[in-house]
């Protein structure tokens, strides 16, 4: 977008070359469709290696292992750039030679600019103005690369992920005489990543539509000794890396160089390693208390967990460093870093420990009943505390074919340490601004635990060949450790923009680049919170047939189903706005925090088995679901159920070759996923995009067993 500086501001229209050149034009803005330039798989390059180790000591038996791990992906595809994030601060002089060139080659373009916000910002009409060459600066508001690809590439950028893991562990096992059993065991993990994604840098993009771009420039004479202009117009792309249009007015001495691109760009990233270490120690036996249907036996044990958590951000992304957009510079406030969109962070590390017990008790009621108590405690320390949960489960075997079961219980989930600090930026679609803006995300030093109570009652049924069950469950969350959701603030932030007796506090939550509006909307915070109490039910299903020696092989025959019956969250804060209740069943949810909730999934299968051949075969459904934000009428607003088709085969030559292989095919029938209005239009959380995938796998053993 372009707009000329001054007051009342004049919004040019979108570039003449824009949907040539495979944009959208709309008015002011030529919209970018990024989703292309991203892979669904990246190339990886990975070496995992594993190790065990058994033998005795003394009466007692030891077990070690040791695994590494390794993941690179050396080119990490993404969007050619990202949009700015302050759409009004890039200045063009009327001199740039870009702008000189549009403006002889497009009058009418020239001669048709709006003045006033309103066209941009959805209000009011627009008013005829005028753009001259000679007298008027533009104001520069978009992606540096789009639809030209990155640099000379005609690709997106290329950024890289790093993940190595590393985990050891030992224990050992045995008896006392008592017939007491005993395991004690140590286990050390610890995982690193690396992220870098590149970004284009405010301060040199600013310095290049002034002509001073480049890593040779001298002097202060734009466009000279070795200065470049760095040039937004369509007159400096040749062919268009979205359709491979050419374009008719590309002007070779207008081009944005491979040189100037790299210059302006730089990485952002950090460097994050986790740590836990976990001592426990596990004791079983018989009480030597009779009951009906025998022995009441127990088990307690101890456990300790060390945990460790550290974010180091490289030193452009480091905010104690580099705060502001001008390299080194540490005279703003609130700063975001040097890079238009992608947010600097600030080094964070945290440690904790928690304590934990258990103890059981398997109460033989009866011939026909079965009863299991147990108590877990664990100690966080901190705001987070400490818990008591308690379970009871039983099972009663009312006749031979049939038996009840059910359980209660309450459990507890700490918040981990990424949670309690630290941040992080990612790009979402913000409907009222109608783009993408950065979202950046806070950890909370003060969450509260999530706990849950529970329980679940079912019934299954054996005979013959035939095996069944059906259960009925029921959670209700409380505390829930949830990241807000921007589209809450963002609503609740515009009613407080249009209503100063509503609460103003949620304004807080938004950077604004000008005038409070929806279209000057910058950044916005969204914190880890305890979130609103979730209560769900559902009921799941499980059976199948065992055909005995069908054509001398055995034949099963089964699904599995899950129904969810309810799934309501409550209320709850954000700033001083209270997020209304929502029905989440059935919903895509894109409009809240939760994720997609279909009402079906199911799974029916057929294994055939015959010797050393197994055959078995597939049918996947999701039942489908709503879209209900406002903004989404006609296709879309309904995701379709989806269906998918696998097969797989496997050979066991195990005992004569010590060869196991297999070959599968998933998602035979290639379906697409279901369409729905989201970035990739498809929903990611719910529906495998990658089509048809066939694996083939070997497994051989060398030596005894």
């Amino acid at each position: 977008g372009l707009a000329a500086a001054g007051t009342p501001l004049a919004f040019a229209n979108a570039d003449d070359q824009c949907a040539t050149l495979g944009g959208i034009d709309a008015g002011v803005l030529c919209r970018f469709q990024f989703t292309q330039f991203g892979n669904l798989i990246e190339d990886e390059e990975r070496i995992q290696l594993f190790s065990e180790i058994n033998f005795d000591v003394g009466d007692s038996e030891f077990h070690g292992e040791l695994l590494w791990a390794n993941t690179e992906v050396p080119n990490w595809k993404t969007s050619p750039s990202y949009p700015p994030q302050a759409l009004f601060g890039q200045v063009i002089l009327p001199d740039h030679p870009g702008l000189v060139q549009y403006i002889a080659d497009n009058p009418a373009w020239a001669a048709a600019t709006y003045t006033d916000f309103a066209p941009l910002l959805g209000g009011g009409a627009p008013v005829p103005g005028g753009l001259s060459s000679a007298t008027t600066p533009l104001i520069f508001f978009g992606r540096t690369f789009g639809n030209s690809g990155f640099s000379d590439t005609g690709e997106g950028q290329v950024g890289t992920r790093e993940a190595r893991t590393f985990r050891v562990a030992g224990g050992l096992t045995g008896d006392w005489d008592d017939g007491t059993n005993w395991d004690l065991g140590i286990t050390y993990s610890s995982a690193r990543s690396k992220i870098l994604t590149n970004d284009t840098s405010i301060y040199a993009l600013s310095r290049a539509l002034r002509g001073f771009g480049g890593p040779n420039c001298t002097g202060n004479v734009a466009g000279a000794n070795g200065c470049l202009y760095y040039n937004p117009f369509s007159n400096a792309i040749q062919t268009s890396a979205v359709n491979g249009a050419t374009n008719p007015q590309f002007n070779p001495a207008l081009a944005n160089s491979p040189e100037l691109a790299d210059w302006m760009t730089g990485a952002n990233g950090n460097t994050n390693k986790t740590s836990l270490l976990v001592v426990d120690a596990v004791f079983s036996g018989d009480t030597g208390w009779q009951l009906g249907g025998g022995s009441v036996s127990w088990a307690g044990g101890v456990q300790l967990r060390h945990e460790t958590f550290e974010t180091d951000p490289i030193d452009a992304s480091d905010l104690t460093l580099n705060p502001c957009p001008i390299p080194g510079d540490m005279s703003c406030t609130n700063g975001t870093g040097p890079f238009a969109f992608l947010a600097g962070q600030l080094p964070f590390s945290a440690n904790q420990n928690i304590f934990g017990g258990f103890v059981e008790l398997q109460l033989p009621v009866s011939d026909t009943l079965n009863v299991q108590t147990a108590l877990r405690y664990e100690q966080y320390g901190g705001n987070v505390g400490s818990t008591a949960d308690p379970k009871i489960a039983f099972k009663w075997d009312a006749t031979p074919q049939f038996a009840i079961r059910g359980s209660a219980q309450t459990s507890f989930r700490g918040p981990t340490l990424n949670q309690l600090g630290g941040q992080g930026t990612t790009l979402q679609f913000v409907a009222p601004t109608g783009a993408f803006k950065a979202v950046d995300q806070f950890g909370n030093p003060n969450l509260a635990p999530e706990s849950a109570t529970s329980f679940n009652l079912g019934g299954l049924f054996s005979s013959g060949g035939f095996n069944a069950s059906i259960d009925y469950y029921n959670f209700d969350f409380s505390d829930t450790i949830i990241v807000e959701s921007q589209d809450s603030i963002v609503a609740a932030a515009l009613t407080a923009l249009g209503d100063p007796n509503a609460p103003q506090g949620i304004l807080n939550r938004l950077t604004f680049d000008g005038p409070p509006t929806a279209g000057t909307i910058a950044r916005i915070r969204a914190n880890v919170v305890n979130g609103p109490d979730i209560k769900t039910s559902g009921i799941d299903l499980r059976a199948d047939y065992l055909f005995d020696n069908v054509y001398g092989a055995d034949l099963t025959i089964g699904g599995e189903a899950t129904y969810i019956l309810t799934y309501d969250v409550g209320t709850y804060q954000i700033e001083d706005v209270t997020i209304a209740s929502i029905d989440g069943l059935g919903q895509l949810n894109r409009d809240n925090f939760n994720r997609p909730v279909p009402e079906w999934k199911a799974n029916a299968y057929a294994n055939y088995a015959r010797g050393i051949h197994n055959f078995r075969a597939d049918v996947r459904y999701i039942s489908s679901y709503d879209d209900l934000r406002s903004i989404i009428t006609g296709p879309g607003s309904t995701i379709d159920s989806f269906t998918q088709f696998d097969l797989t085969y496997n050979v066991d030559l195990s005992d004569t070759y010590g060869f196991k292989g297999f070959i599968a095919a998933q998602n035979v029938t290639d379906e697409d996923p279901p369409f729905a209005r989201l970035d990739l239009n498809y929903d990611p959380y719910t529906h495998p995009a990658f089509g048809r995938i066939i694996k083939v796998g070997a497994t051989v053993a060398f030596g005894g067993n």
